[in-house]
């Protein structure tokens, strides 16, 4: 597979640098799978370009990491993708010699409805058995919502005024949903978005579930599903290696940007690293909460600045547990446990057999995050191996203390990204009214990055499609004035 030299690549700028203003036609700002994107089409497209990013490294949301015992590799991040709806981002695996890793399903999911229940185990895929009526208004739920998510517009927030923008957790409670079915949409709100459900605009929901071409595809660990392969070398590799294709010197790391002041043909940026660039055209690729970060001269257009001030990043979390062996699976088990009392909501086995790396990865989302990530760091694995090894049962469940190696990520305690997956606009129209100034250019000022794609919005599919979008823009911009100004001097 392709490899990465990570900062002593030639694509990464070096210490010392020319402090002297620095002339290029592209900045962009932001080195996660969106900004790379674009950099590598503007670069190709013959226009020069570099890349700025505040932290160490290159990926974003997307970060992998070595096992202590071996050589697997754990994402701390974006984990899934789908070879056949996310062809993109599966076109990358396949160019840079990632090999998938089906998600392994194969056993007994263990269920709890809440810490004072028993839990039981169901097979997958399907419903736990909790009573007819509940199953069925899951179910009525599931329907509901990708029928009004079809009567959603995506290329234009505005024409959704027939849908009223409350919240999605009121949408769920007026179609009739209580106890299970509505703890376990909620769950499933934690586990998609890291936030609450009563914090989300319906319209905006429904937009991004037709994104994502229906719910179950957002639901599913099967062939259709969101959630259907990992790669067995993580998916930071894919951002790694998009860096290194650049030109040398195109991606500066440790380089928040801190100002972009627009010019009559262009914009000025600074870095906190003391750089400053002139370029004719700027792709911010950052998610809007951290625009707060730069003060743009002059101020963004208030539409868009009060949808900055009204999304929200979800404070999600991940503890991952090692093993020497996927004892699970020998008790009959997948390594999915399923509870609605939290903190962790989801697990799931993330296991590389080929390496020897047995792991089971904990996703914890919403409130449950908030709480899980005050805990004492003594606390926090302990918490989530209590929590699983009472519901797996005293037959098997002392086996979840033998980790070898555990790992613990709040991605809302993250520098230069706190939360993911990608902002949620809050109910009461914000996202019908102001919507389309998400994607709008602002003068000489681009604005890309997962939450602006029209399809797999919020996934590392969507990120890369943005940065297409967005570059695409560029370049048709830059062409353009490059053609008048040669058209002017015939």
């Amino acid at each position: 597979m392709a490899t990465s030299s990570s900062k002593d690549s030639t694509a990464y700028a070096s210490a010392p640098r020319n402090r002297a203003i620095k002339d290029i036609d592209v900045v962009v700002v932001g080195a996660g799978l969106s900004g790379l994107q674009a950099a590598t089409d503007v670069q190709q497209a013959g226009f020069s370009c570099v890349v700025l990013e505040a932290k160490d490294r290159v990926g974003g949301k997307t970060l992998s990491t070595t096992v202590e015992n071996g050589p697997g590799v754990l994402d701390l991040g974006a984990a899934w993708i789908n070879d056949r709806t996310q062809y993109k981002m599966y076109a990358y695996f396949k160019k840079f010699g990632c090999e998938p890793i089906i998600q392994r399903m194969e056993g007994y999911e263990v269920f709890r409805t809440s810490a004072k229940d028993p839990s039981f185990k169901t097979t997958w895929p399907g419903l736990p058995p909790v009573g007819k009526e509940q199953q069925a208004m899951f179910d009525k739920i599931a329907d509901d919502m990708d029928a009004d998510c079809e009567s959603v517009n995506i290329l234009d927030s505005t024409a959704n005024n027939h849908v009223e923008d409350i919240s999605l957790g009121e949408y769920f409670r007026q179609k009739g949903a209580n106890g299970f079915a509505l703890e376990f949409w909620t769950a499933w709100i934690h586990d998609l978005t890291g936030t609450d459900p009563d914090d989300i605009g319906l319209v905006y929901w429904l937009d991004f579930v037709k994104s994502a071409g229906g719910i179950e595809s957002l639901l599913s660990d099967g062939p259709n599903g969101a959630q259907y392969m990992t790669n067995r070398h993580g998916n930071q590799t894919v951002s790694k290696c998009l860096a290194e294709n650049l030109n040398p010197r195109s991606v500066y790391l440790n380089s928040p940007v801190n100002g972009i002041t627009q010019t009559s043909n262009g914009a000025v940026i600074e870095t906190l690293a003391g750089d400053a660039f002139r370029a004719r055209k700027v792709l911010i690729s950052v998610p809007t909460p951290l625009y707060r970060h730069i003060k743009f001269i002059p101020p963004l257009p208030a539409d868009k600045q009060e949808y900055v001030d009204s999304v929200h990043l979800g404070p999600y979390c991940k503890c991952i547990l090692i093993y020497s062996s996927p004892w699970w699976r020998e008790a009959g088990l997948n390594g999915s446990c399923i509870d609605l009392s939290g903190p962790v909501v989801f697990s799931r086995d993330v296991s590389s057999d080929a390496d020897g790396m047995y792991a089971i990865s904990c996703l914890i989302g919403g409130r449950y995050a908030q709480e899980w990530s005050r805990l004492p760091v003594s606390r926090r694995v302990k918490a989530v191996q209590n929590q699983l090894a009472t519901m797996i049962g005293s037959e098997h469940g002392g086996k979840i203390y033998d980790t070898i190696q555990t790992i613990e990520k709040a991605w809302a305690k993250e520098p230069f990204i706190e939360g993911v997956p990608c902002p949620m606009p809050a109910p009461g129209g914000i996202w019908p009214r102001l919507g389309n100034a998400l994607r709008r250019p602002f003068r000489n000022l681009y604005f890309i990055g997962t939450e602006t794609a029209i399809e797999w919005k919020g996934y590392m599919e969507g990120a890369v499609r943005a940065g297409e979008r967005g570059a695409a823009e560029v370049i048709a911009d830059l062409q353009a004035a490059d053609q008048g100004k040669l058209s002017s001097t015939l």
